[in-house]
């Protein structure tokens, strides 16, 4: 092997390749301009180590810098990518290297990019952005193809055509406060197989359609601590069977559907301590057989004038239930309904959720059944028209809540069969509202209470019913004796 050579300070411009390393070992490379190359400015190739590239300007070419075949323990830092046709930063097969400080910008495809196994790299203040001066960069940075174990710490990602960050099927990568903004998709996306990932401490702000995605098959990833801000629909999206995944104690705000929406048999996730506030549609949305979620002592508020939140948080089940999913200790306020579980079954809303001024509804349940609310303690206040309200939903439990100065305290719309223990009503104009078969539901003291009027019939519907056939019969046994006066006198 060659080694402990020195390029430096060389003009290289229309070449074919700038700079061939193959086979060397502690070479330094900086300080060169290298330009206008048919193929890559700087290329190393097969087991070159201990390297150092630096302070270079590398521009217009296919590729800026591309390493791979087995190299290992080289720093690339200080150098500026920019106008390149492909990639600004390409490794590929390689390893263990430090990656600090660069300008990779305006390149056609993607700003620094590792395949391959590219593995156990460290991707530290770099900038990778999408400016007006060159081409469209489609993404920032990029690792694809198992590579694995990568730390991508202080980097900014700014305007690119795709995507901030894109990793698909590698694992252990680690994204830590970094700065994602103005790219027109995702700030952050994983695809495939993007397993254990930790996302923590970075600003997601201003992207075109998601803050972070996690899709098909991403699952027991960590997303804690991000400002996630303003990021077209969606916050942030799990899609296609991510399961066991955590995303805690993030600021999601201002997006125009959904601050944290689940898809498809996305299951066994736990969002937890979350703010989620002034997202259009819905604070939480979990869609078609998302199972077995914990959704537990978020902050989920409309706080900035001219949004309107919909939904603290929705389960939509239209096309397969959701189910066995817990909503605990959730904070609900400002919304049009706090909490609405639509053709979903067996979730628990239990232990202090608490639901107010919400416009509508603290809690709507339709066409649910054997669900459970239980338990929220100092938590259903000034719900304007109804605090628990259920609609063509059988078998729930509705026990041990605490409902203050709502129109209605419960009302059970063509709902049977439900059960109510030891709820406590206080300021409500009507305390229980049934039109349902067999329904019970008593007081904190173990009474049915009455309604706004005085009193509580089981069926309201029934009674109607009643009173009409009386009515009738009043008037049919008037008519008998009136003709039968008539026929009196005619005689």
């Amino acid at each position: 092997k060659n080694s402990n050579n020195t390029i430096y300070r060389n003009n290289l411009t229309n070449c074919y390749i700038g700079i061939y390393i193959e086979t060397c070992d502690w070479v330094n490379v900086s300080e060169n301009n290298v330009k206008d190359s048919t193929g890559p400015g700087v290329d190393f190739y097969f087991d070159c180590d201990n390297n150092t590239i630096s302070w270079n300007n590398i521009s217009n070419n296919q590729r800026g810098i591309i390493i791979g075949n087995g190299c290992e323990m080289n720093n690339i830092t200080y150098n500026r990518l920019f106008g390149n046709s492909q990639h600004g930063l390409e490794i590929y097969a390689a390893s263990n290297f430090f990656i600090y400080n660069n300008t990779a910008n305006d390149n056609e495809i993607h700003g620094i990019y590792l395949r391959n196994a590219a593995n156990d790299n460290v991707l530290l203040n770099n900038t990778c952005n999408d400016t007006p001066l060159g081409y469209n960069q489609n993404e920032g940075i990029r690792l694809t193809s198992g590579s694995n174990n990568n730390h991508l710490i202080g980097n900014l990602a700014d305007g690119n055509d795709d995507y901030g960050i894109r990793i698909d099927d590698a694992v252990f990568t680690e994204i830590i406060n970094n700065t994602l903004t103005n790219n027109l998709d995702e700030g952050i996306r994983f695809w495939g197989q993007g397993h254990n990932a930790t996302i923590i401490d970075n600003k997601i702000i201003d992207n075109g359609q998601r803050g972070i995605l996690l899709w098909q098959d991403t699952d027991d990833c960590k997303i804690i601590g991000n400002t996630i801000h303003s990021n077209g629909q969606y916050g942030v999206y799990l899609d296609d069977r991510c399961t066991g995944n955590l995303i805690e104690n993030n600021s999601i705000t201002e997006h125009t559907l959904y601050g944290i929406y689940l898809y498809d048999d996305c299951d066994y996730n736990n969002l937890i301590t979350n703010d989620i506030n002034d997202n259009d549609d819905s604070g939480v949305y979990l869609e078609d057989s998302c199972d077995n979620n914990t959704i537990d002592n978020n902050n989920i508020s409309e706080t900035t004038a001219g949004f309107t939140q919909e939904t603290g948080i929705y389960l939509n089940g239209l096309a397969l239930s959701c189910s066995y999913n817990n909503i605990t200790s959730n904070y609900i306020n400002g919304s049009s309904t706090g909490i609405y579980l639509e053709n979903s079954t067996n979730n628990i809303v239990a232990e202090d959720n608490t639901l107010s001024f919400n416009s509508k509804y603290g809690i709507h349940l339709e066409d649910s059944d054997y669900n459970q609310i239980l338990n929220n303690k100092n938590s259903f206040i000034n719900n304007s028209i109804c605090a628990i309200f259920l609609n063509n939903s059988d078998h729930n439990i509705i026990s041990g809540n605490y409902i203050v100065n709502s129109s209605i305290g419960i009302s059970l719309n063509n709902s049977n069969y439900n059960t109510g223990l030891n709820n406590l009503f206080t300021g409500c104009s009507i305390d229980i509202q049934d039109n349902g078969i067999g329904n019970v539901i008593t007081s904190d003291d173990g009474t049915e209470p009455p309604n706004g009027n005085g009193d509580n019939p089981p069926n309201d519907g029934l009674l109607f019913l009643l009173i009409l056939l009386v009515i009738v019969f009043i008037a049919i046994i008037g008519i008998i004796g009136v003709i039968y006066r008539k026929r009196q006198k005619a005689s």
